[in-house]
């Protein structure tokens, strides 16, 4: 991964749920729509295969 693309998915993982809801609510398009409904969803599912990976380690 460049360091451009580290940067972008360090900003979408610190994205805040509120953040993404406002930009679904501003949406000028359902494909804008779809968009970050799908950003939101492979953001929790990130967050969740650390989530996941950190209590293996921990145990």
């Amino acid at each position: 991964m460049n360091n451009k693309e580290e940067n972008l998915y360090k900003y979408i993982l610190n994205l805040s749920t509120f953040e993404i809801d406002t930009l679904i609510e501003n949406s000028k398009s359902e494909i804008e729509k779809e968009f970050y409904l799908k950003l939101e969803e492979l953001k929790l599912q990130t967050l969740q295969i650390q989530l996941l990976s950190k209590e293996e380690i921990y145990g």
